[in-house]
């Protein structure tokens, strides 16, 4: 912490110092000799090293820049062509401006005068739609067209003469119509001239041609405007009178045609309204294209409906307005539909002609702007050429004082800042040999404290040197010793693991023991439970071999049976015999005694096999008794024995049964001495804990101490340094000072 307030203090004063510097510079800046730029001002640099880095820079011998700087005057006149250009640009702006202005206005009175037109022209042309609408609604020509088509003539005359005489005053009424027609099949035509002469099939020409063609393209339109109607002019163009444009209805019955031409009065009286001036150019334009321009324009071939621009303008139907490019000039166009007749007003307009508007405020800004730039340039001049002989002066006064003549005084003819400026300047040199008086006493005493400095911080490096080696070792043991105290935490917390782990060894050791001791428990009563049964065994195995004895004795009786069969066997083979040789002896008489005495020899022979077999039988249940007799005298011997074994078993599982029982009182002594080494455990690794805390803290400490010790050491060296340094410009500064002429 005061460490950091130090550096503090130390950037302060670094920012005080340089904040002095600045302000002064400020009031006085140098001034470079413009008379001898290229001089040699080593001398100056030399001698006046150790106070240029020691005084202010605003009381400093100004040094002569080896580079050429510019003049003065160049830079007025420079700052003077800065409001020259303002004003050229504030001209053209004004030019921009003003043209932007008027040709938005020109526009926006164009397109109102377009659209105007269009307003009257929907007039004029609905009228013109309406009236013949309702002229082909009208029961004279549904009459007319009625008799025509019954061939009742007499009639169609009547309600021809007086359709006649409706179109003829819709022609007096209306001055824009020039020409009318109405056709039907199977009758004369009524027209407004009498000398055209219509053929019979000219009804089928009209519906075989364009118009006739468009109708029949187009089924749902039933009238529409074109630009002009070729069947009809074909016949006697000299006879019918100039038309703009026609306007052509077919009747509702589809049987007939009204045909309206307008007059080229009519549509000049529209163009001549959107004359815009010379070059412009305007036209109405038709469904079929077909383009109406003025009667005295010279324009022959189509210009806008198969242009870019023109189908561009179809596609917004409504009015529409943009600058185009047409035979390489610019031109503005406008467009204007004519409600709902399918007419247009389309218009050119030369964008030069726009532009002459403004031409005028163009040479009027140019001509303002030269002026200016002559009379800012001539004042400029003369105002710069007059700082600039000052400013040479003062330059050449400076020179000298660069010099170390503090002698000079400033003057000057002017009445303006330049003899407030002279007077400062005096004024400061005076001040100046005053500082130079006063400085040379101050330098001698900052040398000796300079000197005073250096010795005090040698002495106090040493001492903080001292200081840091002891802090080092401290820190070495410290952080040695948390090092072993965490080593001990590590290995406490092993151990307490490792007896929270045999406490748990020992309660399954304790469970197996109380599980051995009633295993052991059951293994007694079932070995009692064998021995029973053993005794059971012998019991059995004895009377066993009392069967077998019996057994083996009545095995000699059925011998003695058999051998008794066997004689009788014997005999009846014998008597068997005899019976046979009777029989013989009997003849045929004796011969059912003969058979009867085969068949006993048969039965002796059988039964004394038997016997045999029987006898072998008997050899053999004799062989097994005697066998049996002797496993079954061995059997009682091992069950003897197995009734010992079992009775030192039951004695085993007795010493088992008071060992396992010594084992589990001993295993909950272990168990309780373990509880108690678990408990006095959590102890020591708090007491270890917090020890190893104290020494971590120890260390952050002492590596704090010795990081400040360092850093006092460090600004102790910048201290020693800088004021070696001082006292290094301090004599430059005493060497200095003595260069002054006061």
């Amino acid at each position: 912490m005061k460490l950091r307030v130090h550096e503090m203090k130390k950037e302060e004063k670094t920012q005080d110092k340089d904040d002095q510097k600045l302000t002064i510079s400020e009031v006085s800046p140098q001034v470079q000799d413009p008379v001898n730029d290229s001089g040699n001002a080593s001398g100056a640099k030399t001698g006046f090293k150790g106070i240029l880095n020691f005084v202010p820079k605003a009381l400093r011998p100004v040094e002569k820049s080896k580079k050429k700087s510019g003049k003065i005057i160049v830079k007025l006149i420079g700052a003077f062509i800065i409001p020259i250009l303002l004003c050229a640009a504030l001209g053209i702006l004004c030019y921009i401006t003003a043209k932007d202005a008027l040709l938005n206005k020109y526009e926006a009175s164009s397109r109102d005068t377009i659209s105007a037109m269009g307003m009257y022209s929907v007039n004029k042309f609905e009228n013109i739609e309406g009236k013949a609408l309702d002229f082909l609604n009208s029961d004279d020509v549904l009459q007319y067209t009625k008799n025509v088509m019954m061939e009742n003539f007499v009639d169609a005359k009547t309600y021809a003469d007086n359709c006649r005489k409706s179109l003829i005053a819709l022609a007096v009424n209306n001055s824009s119509i020039t020409n009318y027609f109405l056709f039907t099949p199977g009758a004369a035509p009524i027209t407004s001239t009498s000398s055209i002469n219509f053929t019979d099939t000219f009804y089928d020409e009209f519906k075989q041609g364009e118009i006739g063609q468009y109708f029949a393209t187009n089924s749902s339109k039933k009238a529409a405007w074109f630009g002009s109607h070729e069947s009809i002019d074909r016949i006697d163009e000299a006879a019918i009178s100039p038309y703009g444009l026609t306007y052509i209805r077919e009747f509702i019955n589809g049987k007939g045609y009204l045909t309206i031409d307008i007059s080229r009065k009519a549509t000049d009286e529209i163009l001549n309204k959107l004359d815009f001036g010379k070059g412009s150019i305007s036209a109405i334009i038709t469904p079929d294209g077909t383009e109406t321009f003025h009667s005295e324009s010279t324009i022959t071939g189509p210009i806008f409906y198969k242009s870019d621009f023109y189908a561009k303008a179809l596609e917004g139907k409504e009015e529409f307005s943009d600058y185009i490019t047409y035979n390489g000039k610019r031109y503005l166009f406008l467009y204007s539909p004519i409600g709902k007749t399918g007419l247009s007003l389309s218009t050119l307009i030369p964008q030069d002609l726009l532009l002459n508007e403004v031409s005028k405020i163009r040479i009027i800004t140019v001509l303002f702007t030269i002026a200016a730039v002559i009379l800012l340039s001539l004042i400029g001049f003369i105002i710069s050429s007059g700082i600039s002989r000052e400013v040479n002066s003062m330059s050449k006064s400076l020179g000298e004082i660069a010099q170390g003549n503090l002698s000079i005084r400033f003057t000057t003819k002017r009445n303006d800042e330049f003899r407030v400026l002279s007077k400062s300047l005096t004024n400061m040199l005076q001040n100046i040999c005053m500082l130079i008086q006063d400085t040379k006493g101050f330098s001698s005493m900052v040398s000796h404290s300079a000197d005073e400095v250096v010795t005090q911080s040698n002495t106090l490096s040493k001492a903080f040197s001292d200081i840091t080696s002891a802090i080092e070792d401290v820190e070495t043991g410290v952080v040695s010793q948390a090092s072993d105290v965490e080593s001990s935490f590590v290995k406490v917390t092993q151990f307490s693991e490792q007896i929270t782990g045999v406490i748990k060894h020992t309660d399954k050791m304790g469970a197996i023991a109380d599980s051995t001791l009633e295993i052991t428990d059951q293994g007694k009563l079932m070995v009692g439970d064998l021995n029973t049964k053993s005794d059971a065994t012998v019991q059995i195995t004895r009377i066993l071999a009392e069967n077998i004895a019996l057994v083996e004795e009545q095995s000699k009786n059925i011998g003695g049976i058999i051998s008794t069969i066997n004689e009788i066997a014997e005999q009846s083979n014998l008597l068997s015999l005899n019976a046979s040789i009777e029989a013989a002896r009997a003849g045929e008489a004796g011969r059912g005694f003969g058979v009867v005495a085969e068949e006993i020899r048969k039965l002796a022979e059988q039964s004394k096999n038997s016997s045999g077999e029987i006898k072998k039988l008997i050899k053999n249940i004799q062989e097994t008794s005697a066998n049996t007799a002797q496993s079954v005298k061995q059997a009682e011997e091992n069950v003897a024995s197995q009734s010992e074994a079992l009775e030192k078993t039951i004695h085993v599982f007795a010493e088992i049964s008071e060992s396992v029982i010594t084992l589990a009182n001993g295993l909950k002594e272990i168990m309780k001495n373990m509880e108690l080494v678990s408990n006095e455990k959590e102890e020591v690794l708090s007491s270890i804990s917090n020890i190893s805390a104290v020494s971590e803290e120890a260390a952050a400490s002492t590596e704090e101490v010795a990081a400040t010790i360092n850093e006092q050491k460090n600004s102790i060296h910048k201290l020693t340094s800088e004021a070696e340094d001082l006292i290094r410009k301090t004599k430059d500064l005493q060497n200095s000072i003595q260069r002054f002429q006061i």
